[in-house]
């Protein structure tokens, strides 16, 4: 039987992030990330039929009070909530399109910041839906006086000013001799593909 790959997917406030050691029955399990931030195995057939979708959080609190969840506004999620489940899936899960431009490349949350509630007491509430956690210092990962909110303007300006040092452009060229593509080379250093051929054809860049 074809093992169904579930790396990536979501399933309630469940984030699977890797597989996991199959249990004493041999049933197939995953390693996967709750939305408060802990980490849990569950089976794979609990995941897909929707009997596991929490580490278990959601269960009542002694008094009747559930438990405030995933900064939870009407039942839906807010947009601080989703900037920092964002954050977390492109630097800790490797088959989001975006990975290879973060946790590939090294660029990871903190692990204060694994917690959502963390989160927000050090960031606060995003200003606005159309502001995202941006790194002040590009080289450096998500953690607490490296991250601003920030606007995609904002973001894209921050990616442009991140300049090349010499060793910068030469370990480019290494790369690309080696036979890495200038897409990959590109995304992994922050910059275009057009700066990329600059650097190749020793060009100045800016």
């Amino acid at each position: 039987m074809k093992l169904i790959d579930l790396i990536g997917r979501t399933f309630g406030h469940l984030l699977v992030k890797s597989s996991a050691e199959a249990n004493g029955r041999g049933l197939v399990q995953w390693t996967c990330l709750c939305s408060c931030g802990a980490e849990i195995v569950a089976l794979g057939d609990k995941l897909r039929s929707g009997r596991k979708t929490s580490c278990g959080c959601m269960t009542v609190r002694r008094g009747g009070h559930p438990i405030v969840h995933g900064h939870s506004i009407k039942g839906r999620e807010s947009a601080t909530y989703r900037a920092w489940h964002s954050m977390i899936t492109r630097c800790h899960c490797p088959t989001v399109s975006n990975y290879d431009r973060y946790g590939g490349r090294g660029i990871l949350v903190c692990d204060r910041w694994r917690t959502f509630e963390n989160f927000l007491a050090d960031m606060g509430e995003a200003p606005t839906d159309k502001r995202s956690p941006d790194r002040i210092d590009n080289e450096k990962g998500y953690e607490p006086g490296n991250v601003r909110w920030a606007s995609a303007a904002d973001q894209a300006r921050n990616r442009r000013n991140n300049k090349l040092t010499t060793a910068g452009a030469a370990a480019i060229r290494a790369s690309v001799a080696a036979g890495d593509s200038q897409t990959v080379v590109a995304a992994a250093h922050n910059i275009s593909r057009r700066m990329v051929n600059a650097i190749i054809a020793g060009k100045r860049w800016a």
